[in-house]
């Protein structure tokens, strides 16, 4: 919350969370931000439906939100 506090002093006034206007881009409430630990009301989906990249209103940083790839291998049959 240390970015909050700087924002707060240097703008004299606190940082609004962000306005979700579809829900689908809405981040869950259990993720914390691993970059400056802030709530999930700071947090939003960037990309829309693929829902594969989150962004930081504080810090300006993107993070995926868990594991995107699998470690199942892939067998192609190559005719």
């Amino acid at each position: 919350m240390a970015l909050l506090d700087q924002y707060k002093a240097e703008d004299g006034k606190p940082l609004k969370p962000v306005q979700i206007r579809n829900n689908n881009n809405k981040a869950p409430k259990s993720i914390r931000y691993s970059h400056c630990d802030v709530l999930a009301e700071f947090l939003y989906y960037n990309d829309g439906k693929k829902r594969s990249q989150i962004l930081c209103k504080v810090c300006g940083n993107t993070s995926s939100p868990g594991k995107r790839y699998t470690n199942k291998p892939k067998y192609l049959w190559p005719y």
